[in-house]
């Protein structure tokens, strides 16, 4: 794929397969918005009635990441058809975004509904992204990065969707609280517990609300330090312990995009 540069953007960004290169500048001052690389998932038949209950990360001008369960859960308002970028409220009307057809929904081979384990997927779009200062792809995850801290996006508000994105900072949780949190034999759909090598816990450890609000196939960001205005895709939403009156009881657990760049590679860039 070519670099891509965005006029007017407040990063230039080059892409060696869809990863950030040391040396990429930026070209301004202007604070980033992890809010660029989002997508909105968009369920029914209708654009003008679609139900937008999911999230993805932006890798390309056809390719979005999001969690496998996104696509592969029973439909109840109907398939996954769409993809919003650009989105600045929820309640502003789809004409104002930039939509795509769903082409096809690509869950990782291992993947089994409806187990926790390898919850990654693919959508490949029917029309390519328009890319431009509000609309710019992520990078994927380099070695060595500093992932202590990380930063959520999510539209979700309880109990219904909230009507602008937020970001929400979290913590890296070790693999033992993650493990406490999340036991050998008490959840059915995560039967030998935490896989260190494919999940990872972040979480708040002061607890705050607004843990509450990820929903499912939202990107775990990163600021790149080879290319500090434009953040890597650390992790997807996978899944979590319910919230008791708005108070998260443990961290969420993600998926470890890292672990997935061949597959991912060999289908975005092949």
């Amino acid at each position: 794929m070519a670099p891509v540069s965005a006029v007017g953007a407040p990063c230039e960004w080059e892409g060696v397969k869809g990863q950030c290169v040391k040396g990429t500048r930026c070209l301004t001052t202007l604070d980033p918005a992890f809010d660029k690389h989002a997508a909105v998932l968009g369920y029914g038949e209708e654009l003008s009635t679609a139900w937008w209950s999911a999230g993805g990360t932006i890798l390309s001008e056809k390719y979005i990441l999001t969690a496998a369960f996104s696509g592969s859960e029973p439909p109840t308002r109907g398939p996954l058809t769409f993809v919003a970028l650009d989105v600045k409220q929820l309640s502003d009307p789809p004409s104002s975004w930039q939509t795509h057809k769903v082409k096809r929904f690509i869950p990782y081979p291992e993947y089994r509904f409806p187990n926790f384990y390898h919850d990654i997927a693919l959508i490949e779009m029917e029309t390519l992204i328009t890319f431009n200062k509000n609309v710019l792809p992520a990078c994927l995850p380099v070695v060595d990065m500093n992932t202590d801290d990380a930063t959520a996006l999510t539209w979700r508000d309880e109990p219904g969707l909230a009507n602008e994105s937020m970001g929400i900072d979290l913590n890296k949780f070790t693999y033992a609280e993650c493990s406490n949190t999340y036991v050998v034999g008490e959840y059915i759909h995560l039967k030998y517990g935490i896989d260190t090598n494919t999940q990872m816990c972040y979480g708040s450890r002061r607890r705050e609300p607004e843990v509450c609000m990820s929903r499912l196939g939202e990107a775990l960001l990163v600021w790149n330090q080879f290319c500090g205005c434009i953040p890597a895709v650390i992790g997807v939403t996978s899944f979590s312990l319910p919230c008791e009156d708005g108070i998260p009881l443990g961290p969420s657990a993600y998926t470890r995009v890292a672990y997935y760049i061949p597959w991912i590679e060999s289908i975005v860039w092949p």
